[in-house]
């Protein structure tokens, strides 16, 4: 059995690695927005991310999340 959380782990790990606050950051997939609000937090209102899905819902999930957990 795959242990999803452990996996989610790996990846931020992955993340924080290779964030860079001057950069440009994109979540192609922003879905419900909890790796968005990863990333952005990582960033700590540095560097820029960009959020985009194909489904409308997504978008305005993942917006509602980020203006209510940060600050950026």
């Amino acid at each position: 059995m795959v242990d999803f959380k452990s996996g989610i782990t790996f990846i931020h790990g992955i993340f924080k690695e290779r964030l860079n606050n001057k950069g440009i950051h994109i979540d192609a997939t922003c879905g419900n927005g909890y790796d968005s609000l990863f990333l952005a937090k990582a960033l700590k209102g540095a560097g820029h991310l960009f959020c985009f899905d194909i489904q409308p819902f997504a978008i305005a999930a993942t917006e509602k999340l980020l203006l209510c957990e940060t600050q950026y």
